[in-house]
């Protein structure tokens, strides 16, 4: 007697799979309804393209028997709204630049480039109140934020730090810990 298609192991794992990959999409999707900086484009290429990047920097998903999608970097869970919204805020083939801009002139968020600000006036302001000392040191684009987070934190993220935030970090780490964060990607 054969064992009829749809009760092989082949299919059920096909099945589990494809219903967690379903869940992975609807998680992230649901983040995009949350977040202050809007994507670009339609959502399903945006939802994509955010789980690519995740993927790209490590990032694992797990789902919960609740049905929580858990990302995990290193094996440490990580916010899923967050690392969305870090996405957005500096990855402009995925956030909408504008939209990044008009948070900025809300106030509700800070001026971390000089792309946050649009135009000469804005600019003008910025120089005026920050000094153009302040102005010179920002990047053209958004940087996301340095992780502090010893078991995730990567090589990019120690580098970014300025002298006195690596003394202070190394005081709270050691040598075997700074070597695991220089020898990641």
């Amino acid at each position: 007697m054969s064992v009829p298609a749809e009760h092989t192991d082949e299919h059920q794992d096909f099945t589990q799979d494809a219903i967690r990959t379903q869940k992975i999409l609807t998680g992230v999707s649901r983040t995009l309804d949350t977040a202050k900086i809007k994507h670009q484009g339609d959502r399903a290429t945006a939802v994509h393209a955010i789980i690519a990047r995740l993927r790209a920097d490590g990032v694992e998903f797990r789902v919960s028997d609740r049905n929580w999608v858990i990302p995990e970097k290193n094996g440490q869970p990580i916010n899923l709204q967050l690392v969305v919204d870090q996405i957005l805020l500096t990855d402009s083939s995925i956030g909408d630049p504008a939209s990044v801009q008009a948070v900025v002139a809300t106030g509700d968020l800070t001026v971390e480039s000089r792309s946050d600000l649009t135009t000469a006036a804005q600019k003008v302001a910025y120089i005026n109140k920050h000094g153009y000392a302040a102005w010179a040191a920002l990047p053209m684009q958004r940087r996301g934020a340095v992780n502090l987070d010893p078991a995730t934190m990567t090589k990019d993220d120690y580098n970014r730090m300025n002298v006195k935030q690596k003394i202070a970090f190394q005081r709270t780490i050691d040598e075997r810990q700074l070597g695991q964060i220089l020898s990641r990607r």
